[in-house]
């Protein structure tokens, strides 16, 4: 109902416009009249009576709408799967490890460039963000590109 009144109402923006040749700036005082314009257009009974059918208002059909909120149920997996962690401790060391030697070659950087500190951050933490998307993905990856 209202993607109709949409079009309808920048087709009268529009022939506005044209109409000015685009000399005429839009003003307050013209916006109601080519509203309602667009609004006499469109809003006809045909438009609104499927607009009703299509949210379940008239006939009455409340699971029309609700239809759109239901979301499938996905099955949970098992519980000793969920606490169970891809890495094993030594990776998860060698992470803390990465981490820190990143922090200081950032760090590094900031003192030899005068970079902002914030800028510094962000690009430690874009940095980390991608090399851990990487190892997450590929376990194996991880464990060759960490390894000492």
């Amino acid at each position: 109902m209202f993607k109709p009144l949409s079009t309808a109402y920048s087709n009268e923006l529009s022939a506005f416009m044209n109409n000015s040749q685009g000399l005429a700036s839009i003003a307050k005082r013209d916006f109601f009249g080519l509203f309602w314009n667009a609004w006499v257009n469109t809003m006809r009974q045909p438009l609104v009576l499927r607009a009703f059918k299509a949210t379940g208002i008239s006939p009455l059909n409340p699971t029309t709408i609700l239809r759109r909120f239901d979301q499938p149920q996905l099955p949970e997996p098992p519980s000793r799967e969920s606490s169970k962690s891809i890495l094993s401790a030594s990776d998860w060391r060698k992470i803390d490890r990465l981490l820190k030697d990143a922090l200081e070659n950032v760090l590094q950087t900031r003192r030899s460039r005068s970079v902002g500190l914030e800028e510094c951050k962000i690009s430690m933490l874009y940095r980390l963000l991608k090399m851990l998307a990487v190892c997450c993905s590929s376990p194996s990856l991880f464990t060759s590109r960490i390894a000492p």
